[in-house]
């Protein structure tokens, strides 16, 4: 019981929706996507995202993790499909999805 009613306040499942977004390519970068979040989050009260956080790649690259969190599957979806389309336009390479991880 202490464990759903911690889940419930912070708004994790079963009582929300997640999407882990990671993804890495040469034009992927912290100013760039925190424009495309800032994009996604204007107007959009039923959405939160953590991060990004930046994990170095062993190519001497970087890696971004993105945590979606919604209260509705509907909200979840459409913020990561248009989240998607502005990465697309920054040629981010590889992108990972994860629902509810």
């Amino acid at each position: 019981d202490e464990e759903l009613e911690k889940r419930k306040e912070m708004l994790y499942p079963p009582f929300s929706k997640l999407a882990l977004i990671t993804f890495n390519g040469r034009d992927c970068d912290a100013l760039r996507t925190e424009k495309a979040i800032g994009e996604i989050l204007s107007g959009n009260k039923a959405l939160e995202v953590l991060g990004p956080s930046v994990t170095p790649t062993k190519k001497g690259g970087k890696e971004y993790s993105l945590l979606f969190k919604a209260v509705s599957k509907k909200n979840l979806h459409s913020s990561v499909k248009r989240f998607l389309e502005l990465l697309g336009s920054y040629k981010c390479l590889n992108v990972k999805i994860a629902i509810d991880p």
